[in-house]
């Protein structure tokens, strides 16, 4: 089973993300912050649930996905990072890019494109 984190402050998008990723029998874990993801990622990373796939939002409080993303590479650099924005441009998108991000996905963005990217980056 594919595990994955999803990381989001906005309630709504975070709700709607995990239920869909839920109904796909994808074993889903949700964080509100980066520090909440940080710990999520440390916890299970060290255990046997370890985590496949991080799909997060770029705009949050006390850290932006940009700050996710450079811990994460840090400390668990082969972990895929998917970032989800209302705020992308090609800018952004190469900066996060740039940074190890894997996929880059602008909101609002349908169930199934979401799916095909977490499943095309697991298939490698």
């Amino acid at each position: 089973m594919i595990s994955l984190l999803v990381v989001d402050d906005e309630l709504g998008t975070l709700r709607s993300v995990y239920r869909v990723l839920k109904m796909k029998n994808y074993d889903v874990s949700a964080a509100y912050s980066v520090s909440e993801a940080l710990e999520t990622v440390k916890m299970l990373q060290d255990s046997e649930d370890a985590l496949d796939v991080i799909v997060t939002d770029i705009q949050m409080p006390e850290g932006t996905g940009m700050d996710l993303l450079k811990s994460i590479k840090e400390d668990y650099p082969d972990l895929p990072v998917v970032i989800i924005t209302g705020f992308g441009n090609p800018e952004i998108e190469e900066e996060f890019r740039q940074a190890g991000c894997s996929d880059f996905i602008n909101k609002p963005f349908r169930a199934e494109e979401l799916i095909e990217s977490i499943n095309n980056i697991v298939t490698k």
